[in-house]
């Protein structure tokens, strides 16, 4: 599946071309990430340097595919990063539930007092708010 149409969230059709990395006939995109039933199966990269990053779903339980265009920051967050892809890096997270798309939980390892604190902070935290 190279190429298909779908809708945007205004009604219109929309082509999403794979094979060239566009979004419509306009918008380069630099990565699309294909999901199939919770699981990233495949990955795209494209010389484009727009940044856009395009996330597809599919799901054996439904005909209808899910498509996301997203910001590199977006792509990034915690939220998609967890959620969306199950990409949570194991030296911090333990997985403890997945009934995806419904929910993921997952544990953070540790504690913040296992973490050293930041040379920056660590002589406003010294001493109270408001004392000499």
């Amino acid at each position: 599946m190279q190429r298909f149409r779908c809708r945007d969230t205004d009604g219109k059709d929309v082509e999403l071309d794979l094979s060239k990395g566009m979004v419509g006939q306009a918008m380069p995109i630099e990565k699309a990430v294909i999901i199939r039933d919770g699981a990233v199966t495949r990955e795209l990269d494209y010389p484009h340097r727009s940044g856009q990053v395009l996330q597809i779903f599919f799901t054996s339980e439904s005909a209808s595919v899910i498509a996301f265009l997203m910001s590199p920051v977006v792509y990034a967050s915690n939220l998609n990063q967890l959620y969306m892809l199950d990409r949570g890096d194991e030296r911090y997270f333990a997985k403890v539930f997945d009934d995806f798309p419904v929910a993921r939980l997952y544990r953070v390892k540790g504690s913040i007092r296992d973490d050293p604190e930041p040379a920056d902070t660590a002589a406003h935290s010294a001493s109270p708010a408001g004392s000499s």
